[in-house]
């Protein structure tokens, strides 16, 4: 049964990638949220990361679902802090990696989450 889950994380996660629209994002959002897939944080930390590094114009809608999101991971805070770097409002990334520091989580900054600052400093 494991086997089957990580298939259909893998072929959900990867409707993301050319997905362009945020009427689609959402409803592949909530198949994820029906079929209980976003209790896995590694899977909703791909998905998040997927909206914001494959669809920049949807960062807001990324913002919101990490936000949602029960469980959030360093990788999922570095995706977003990379996003930011990259778009209009690089300034974000700092917003990011204050709610590192201050996460519940117990997470920790890493030499990718310094990597993705300077490069939004440069």
């Amino acid at each position: 049964m494991s086997s089957l889950r990580s298939i259909v994380k893998h072929l959900t996660i990867s409707m993301v990638e050319p997905c362009i629209t945020l009427r689609a994002l959402k409803q592949i959002h909530t198949q994820l949220f029906i079929n209980g897939l976003l209790n896995d944080p590694h899977l909703a930390g791909q998905f998040i990361a997927s909206i914001a590094l494959n669809n920049p114009n949807n960062l807001h809608y990324s913002n919101q679902v990490l936000d949602h999101s029960q469980k959030r991971t360093l990788f999922t805070f570095n995706s977003m802090i990379r996003a930011h770097s990259k778009s209009s409002t690089p300034h974000r990334s700092f917003h990011f990696y204050s709610r590192i520091l201050h996460s519940t989580d117990n997470l920790a900054p890493d030499n990718y989450t310094f990597m993705f600052l300077v490069r939004t400093s440069a």
